[in-house]
């Protein structure tokens, strides 16, 4: 897949129509965060992919499938994840203007050429939230 399918894809998702289409795009957005945070602490712990999949006692295929968004991250993935990494997720809600909630395609896709070792690194006021290292034993 290269760059312009990438765009392209980004585009068709960004101005989705339908209320299920918006619904679909913003779930991959939120999954997208978590994902990036994810692959970003367990690079930084050393580990690759595969590590984290037998951490996690999982296939390799089906985490990559979720990294790849062809399968959705679900919140028992995601709890294993946890655990695995010593992790804690801290996400903040706040209200959002009409004026705050819409991407501009171009933009996005000019973000994912200047990250492209990192296609989970979307920016934008859709979503907000962080993960930080867990680093006491007990909590």
């Amino acid at each position: 897949m290269d760059f312009e399918d990438i765009g392209k894809q980004f585009s068709d998702l960004l101005t989705s129509k339908t209320s299920e289409a918006k619904l679909k795009r913003d779930a991959k957005i939120l999954m997208a965060g978590y994902l990036s945070e994810i692959e970003r602490l367990y690079k930084n712990d050393g580990l690759n992919r595969k590590d984290l999949a037998e951490k996690i006692n999982i296939s390799e295929s089906y985490l990559s499938q979720v990294f790849t968004g062809k399968k959705p991250l679900n919140f028992i993935t995601l709890a294993k994840i946890k655990n695995a990494l010593q992790i804690r997720f801290r996400v903040n809600g706040e209200f959002l203007s009409q004026k705050k909630t819409s991407f501009e395609a171009e933009v996005l896709i000019d973000k994912l050429k200047e990250n492209k070792r990192n296609l989970y690194a979307i920016e934008g006021d859709l979503m907000h939230g962080s993960i930080i290292y867990n680093q006491s034993a007990n909590g």
